[in-house]
């Protein structure tokens, strides 16, 4: 073998010879040659017969190793060839396939390796199918002689359509599509548009501004723009604009990327060698009422451009302002109204270069300004089209009245009411005088109150007589919004004809005053004050109702009764005695003492006096005079009249003179009183001796009594008496009077009772319960309270969670109650929260008065089952005789207390039971008694049985906990695990077989 194509001759190939290998005696047709190194090879055989003879044969081979086929290494030039070849440039290819593939949205479209004919051409037609925005890959794969190849990719996007361009105009702040500009420096306009292309992108753009005055364009501006793409999402491309005047415009092609297709610029001059790069520096200032061009040319990837040209005017000066009128077009000019409709027209409004474009108005309070417009608070400007406002004009306003006239501090002279306290809507509280003048109260304390404000509204007011009624008010809007107030009188609150005096006009004055013969006489009324506003809306207001009173209270009742209690001259009366049917207040009342009726010689009138014995009631008033402190003493066995006034608020009165009274100041003098045998027949007039008194008896239905020695100098004596379980009481018997010649008197048909310690026993109070719908509480009375105590009040509290603060249950309001000696209170069908605290609260009263709340301890609501936690059992110590069992478990807890520490408490009794899988006990339930705590959350205890523990069965440990309530969960534990299921088992069941025949005491 030679190795061919090593060295060159005159541009032949020429062969190394190399020893040849002799091989006699070869009996296989072949032979075996090893070639390492890559070329072109000559195989040179030579055969031999034995006579010396030889033929010789060449065969050439190619010996290539190397699979890499390169681009771009030119080609081998051939000079000497066939003639038939008629190629004398080589590459080394010998074959081409091609293929194809379009991708729009999706593949749309692939062609498998087509073969090339020519291998010598390097060109291939194919038909392909695709759109604007695809993209065609074309692969070349190339072979050489071995066939190894190479894989050539080319890729193309089509784009026959030119971008688009859409907006082109000027702007203004947020005013868009402008065609003038408004000031002659061309630095100071803005020009916006939108350019794009969605097949292929925008590649660059160039704006230009020329005006074509003389015929030929004379450039005045000139800018060159990237496309503003170079970004691969829509997301990067809003993060990359979103600083952008309007915001991020971006869109994406399918494969050249991300654009931003809105384009605000704002020309600056250009100085220095900045030519093309803006607003040319000695042509920068445009002329008014001229016309400029722009043109935009956009180019998109492909090179294929778009071009847009708009004409813009110069206008500098804005439009001349005109006239503005409130009201409809044809009908007056209005100042006020109440429609909440606003018109308005305006004239002579004009622009002598661009025209008027549109108007701004907007309603204010004040005329605007051009500060104001450019914050949005317009009044009435045009705009011509350059966007330049004319100066603001104003109509002289018109008065929008939507609300209803009122008034306020409406006085009534010689109108008197009752003193007191009283609270307005916003809990303001005042103090209302006599004469229904209020005044403000502010920093007072409840010791500085003689009531409780009143919150309800005056039932009637009493006037005094008198010639003219005088009435004031206050307006309670704008004094400036009122025409006028007109006044009446009417029997019905809210009228809109009064029928007792007709509406009046006060000539808009904020006074009436009525002549006397207008006002009804004790009859009730009430003032219709209407308010008119300028716009005509009407406001009618009610004030009252009042009373013309001019008729005094009168005495109805039988008598004025005078008694001498103690140093108390008593008189006392009926409350119903004084009446008043025009006034619904209290009448003031007065005493005067005399010795004839009606006369004040001893005492002038004073105002009466709750004092000493003297307690009134809602059906008895009485006065108590100190005899001592009178300045003139009483005449002993004289008579002597004690006169009542009773006075309106309208200051008329009525007297009335009481009984006589004999003024007598020695009491009787005390006797003696003894009980008798209810069997003993006693005489009346029989004389009493000790022996007949008895402390005891057996006889209930009936009680004797007898008396002597009372005595008085002037007067006859009359009894009264009465059987009571204590002295001084009646409630065995009421008081039975007895004439005064009688000194025996048998009580009978009395219900006595032995006597018995009747105390009750009060069960210790309940701290906690199940229940909750329902509370239950009971309230003893001592016997010297009850007697002055009238009602109660009771309410629900509820503890916060944390701290010891209560607060009203649900914001209930209070519940009346009457009294009672044993005072049980029970409340039902509430929804009370488990794990929270309530109590009851009541206040007693006596009368008007009432006295500090008492309030039970407490209840807290824990319906729920305890919680339990892990328990361990350790059986480790046990004998024959004894066995001991050491339990850990976790406290029980209640689930609902929000203190962990008080959950825990309120579990405080654990019993135990020993019982089997079945869960049957094995003896009844022992308390555990010898718990100790392990830490704030554990507790153990030991338990203690007889005998050792057969663990023939599942034995197992259950422990119960109550809460306070009663309520009760249990959890288990193995004693010793039975649940084993390899060798190891703990729990070994006995065996029961049946067998026959007779016992064998050997155990066979």
């Amino acid at each position: 073998m030679h190795n061919v194509g090593n060295s060159t001759d005159n541009n032949e190939i020429v062969e190394i010879m190399e020893p040849r290998v002799h091989q006699p005696g070869l009996k296989k047709l072949e032979s075996t040659i090893n070639v390492t190194v890559p070329g072109m090879y000559a195989v040179h055989f030579t055969a031999f017969d034995r006579a010396g003879n030889f033929m010789s044969a060449r065969g050439l081979l190619l010996y290539d190793n190397n699979e890499l086929i390169e681009l771009g290494r030119g080609t081998i030039e051939i000079f000497n060839c066939c003639y038939a070849l008629q190629q004398t440039l080589f590459t080394g290819i010998v074959k081409f396939d091609i293929a194809h593939d379009v991708y729009g949205p999706s593949n749309k479209s692939t062609s498998p390796f087509t073969f090339v004919s020519d291998v010598y051409a390097e060109l291939a037609l194919q038909n392909v199918a695709w759109d604007d925005g695809d993209k065609l890959i074309v692969t070349i794969r190339a072979y050489d002689l071995l066939e190894n190849y190479r894989d050539e990719i080319v890729t193309v996007y089509k784009d026959a359509t030119p971008p688009m361009i859409s907006n082109l105009w000027l702007t203004k702040g947020d005013r868009i599509n402008i065609s003038v500009h408004s000031v002659e420096e061309f630095n100071d306009m803005v020009i916006e548009w939108d350019a794009f292309d969605y097949h292929s992108g925008i590649s660059h753009l160039n704006w230009r501004l020329y005006d074509n005055f003389t015929g030929s364009d004379i450039i005045h501006g000139e800018i060159d723009l990237p496309g503003q793409g170079k970004t691969e999402s829509l997301k990067e491309c809003e993060e990359k604009y979103v600083d952008n005047m309007r915001g991020p415009a971006c869109y994406c092609t399918h494969y050249t990327g991300c654009y931003h297709k809105h384009f605000h610029i704002e020309p600056h001059v250009a100085v220095g060698n900045e030519t093309g790069n803006g607003i040319v520096h000695n042509r920068s200032m445009g002329v008014h009422e001229s016309d400029y061009f722009i043109d935009l040319n956009v180019t998109n990837m492909a090179t294929l451009t778009t071009l847009k040209t708009i004409k813009i005017t110069v206008d500098i000066t804005p439009p001349e302002p005109g006239h503005v009128h409130d009201g409809i077009h044809g009908f007056p000019e209005i100042d006020y109204q109440q429609d909440l409709r606003l018109d308005a027209y305006w004239e002579g409004f004009f622009d002598h270069e661009s025209g008027v474009a549109f108007y701004q108005y907007e309603f204010a309070t004040t005329c605007l300004n051009k500060e104001d417009f450019k914050n949005k608070n317009m009044a009435i400007v045009a705009y011509n089209r350059a966007y330049e406002m004319s100066k603001p004009v104003c109509s002289d306003g018109v008065t929008i009245t939507t609300t209803v006239p009122s008034v306020k501090n409406v006085v009534v002279m010689n109108a008197v009411t009752e003193p007191r306290l009283i609270k307005d809507s916003e809990d303001n509280e005042w103090y209302l005088d006599r004469y229904v003048n209020r005044h403000s109260l502010t920093n007072i304390s409840d010791v500085c109150k003689f009531s409780d404000p009143m919150i309800e509204d005056i039932n009637l007011i009493p006037i005094t007589p008198g010639l003219i009624l005088n009435i004031t008010w206050m307006s309670g809007v704008d004094a400036l919004l009122i025409d006028d107030y007109e006044v009446g009188f009417s029997s019905t609150t809210g009228s809109l004809e009064p029928d007792i005096l007709s509406f009046q006009s006060s000539k808009h004055h904020t006074q009436m005053l009525i002549n006397h013969f207008g006002v009804p006489e004790g009859k009730l009324f009430y003032i219709i004050i209407k308010s008119i506003s300028k716009s005509n809306v009407i406001g009618i207001q009610s004030v009252g109702p009042y009373i013309m009173d001019t008729s005094p209270p009168l005495f109805i009742g039988a008598s004025i009764q005078v008694n001498l209690s103690g140093s108390f001259l008593v008189a006392n009366w009926s409350t119903a005695s004084f009446i008043d049917v025009d006034d619904p207040y209290q009448l003031r009342y007065a005493y005067a003492i005399g010795h004839n009726p009606y006369s004040t010689d001893a005492r002038q009138y004073s105002p009466i006096e709750q004092t000493g014995p003297c307690k009134s009631s809602s059906k008895y008033m009485c006065t108590a005079i100190d005899i001592s402190k009178l300045n003139w003493k009483l005449h002993a066995n004289s008579v002597y009249y004690v006169t009542i006034k009773a006075t309106n608020l309208a200051g008329l009165s009525v007297t009335k003179t009481s009984i006589p009274y004999r003024h007598n100041t020695l009491f009787p003098t005390k006797g003696t009183v003894i009980d008798v045998p209810a069997k003993s027949n006693i005489s009346a007039n029989a004389p009493i001796k000790d022996i007949e008194d008895i402390d005891y008896t057996d006889i209930t239905d009936r009680l004797v009594i007898r008396w002597n020695n009372f005595r008085h100098p002037h007067l006859n004596i009359t009894y009264s008496a009465c059987v009571g379980s204590s002295i001084g009481s009646c409630d065995s018997s009421t008081k039975r009077n007895i004439d005064h010649n009688i000194n025996v008197y048998m009580f009978a048909g009395l219900s006595l009772s032995y006597f018995e310690d009747t105390r009750p026993q009060c069960e210790a109070e309940r701290e906690f319960q199940i229940s909750t719908s329902s509370l239950h509480a009971y309230f003893d009375i001592p016997e010297n309270y009850f007697q002055y105590m009238t009602h109660a009040f009771w309410i629900i509290e509820e503890k916060f969670l944390i701290g010891d603060f209560w607060h009203t249950f649900n914001g209930m309001e209070s519940y009346f109650i009457a009294l009672h000696p044993e005072l049980n209170l029970t409340s039902i069908d509430n929804i009370l929260t488990p794990g929270r605290t309530y109590r009851l609260s009541v206040t007693f009263c006596a009368d008007d008065v009432c006295f500090p709340s008492l309030k039970t301890s407490g209840v807290t609501i824990i319906p729920n089952k305890p919680v339990t936690g892990s328990i361990s059992i350790d059986y480790t110590n046990h004998t024959e005789t004894e066995d001991k069992i050491k339990i850990t478990f976790a406290y029980m807890f209640d689930p609902d207390i929000f203190d962990d520490v008080e959950a825990r408490s309120v579990v405080d009794n654990y019993e135990y039971t020993l019982m089997d899988e079945s869960k049957g006990a094995y003896h009844n339930w022992l308390k555990v008694s010898n718990i100790s705590a392990v830490n704030d959350s554990h507790a153990e205890c030991t338990v203690y049985l007889s005998g050792q523990m057969d663990f023939s069965k599942c034995r197992m440990f259950a422990l119960r906990g109550y809460n306070k309530a009663g309520v009760w969960q249990t959890t288990f534990a193995d004693i010793k695990q039975c649940n084993v299921y390899d060798n190891n088992q703990i729990i070994i069941p006995k065996i029961v077989v049946d067998a026959v025949g007779e016992q064998q005491l050997n155990g066979r």
